[in-house]
């Protein structure tokens, strides 16, 4: 399944980021007061984590070896290095790579990640697009977190195909976007924002089915308002030859 994009290829907030106050203020305020626009509170990332983390259940399917996290479209890397200090993750030997468009947001993120002293050896920071990442093999990670981008990358069903081909059957995708408002005069204003600033809002049942047509079912959602988080699950063989 196509979804339809606008093609404006810059969105507002990967302009942001050639602006260097916003980007040096962008986990703290920039992206939490965003949301607050459309959640009417002020969601930090540590919200959306926690939110992503209880709907992803059970995530002890790594038995031994590393895990390999993919933090997608990462910006300045919050997720990434929250994922790197936390005890589930690092009792795995976590290693995770973090991708980006925007070079000065991948500089970023490496300055942050040193200065917080992420061990050297166990992440490492690419400047492509999402939806071509031809350096990682097939069924290279656990789990793909993805947030507060889909709704801006132009070819969504091709990001969402190479999510597929990149994470190992039964893996995780951990994502936060926008879906449209079921109130008609929020939904106009809605459109009207994401032809100005080129983000879209999706109706969830659009995106679900372009989830399911690349082999990823969706777990659990919680919606808030505008905003939306989700899990879904890259389906084994054997479940693909059931359907």
């Amino acid at each position: 399944m196509e979804i339809k994009q606008h093609a404006e290829e810059a969105t507002l907030a990967q302009r942001g980021q050639d602006n260097g106050f916003l980007l040096t203020h962008y986990e703290k305020w920039v992206h939490p007061l965003f949301l607050s626009l459309f959640t009417t509170r002020f969601v930090a990332f540590e919200a959306i984590y926690t939110g992503l983390v209880r709907l992803a259940g059970n995530r002890d399917e790594v038995q031994e070896g590393p895990c390999h996290v993919l933090d997608l479209a990462c910006g300045t890397g919050w997720f990434g290095r929250k994922l790197a200090r936390e005890p589930f993750y690092r009792d795995k030997k976590v290693f995770v790579d973090g991708v980006d468009l925007s070079r000065n947001a991948v500089d970023a993120a490496q300055g942050l990640y040193e200065k917080e002293e992420v061990a050297p050896g166990s992440f490492k920071l690419w400047c492509c697009g999402a939806h071509d990442m031809a350096m990682f093999e097939d069924g290279r990670f656990h789990e793909v977190w993805l947030c507060g981008a889909l709704h801006q990358i132009p070819g969504v069903s091709e990001t969402i195909r190479e999510v597929n081909r990149v994470l190992k059957p039964g893996g995780i995708l951990c994502c936060q976007t926008f879906v449209c408002s079921k109130n008609p005069l929020i939904n106009a204003v809605q459109q009207r924002h994401a032809r100005a600033s080129g983000h879209r809002y999706f109706e969830f049942h659009e995106l679900e089915a372009c989830l399911e047509e690349h082999g990823l079912s969706v777990r659990a959602r919680d919606t808030c308002r505008s905003v939306v988080l989700f899990t879904a699950v890259k389906r084994r063989r054997s479940e693909m030859q059931s359907i």
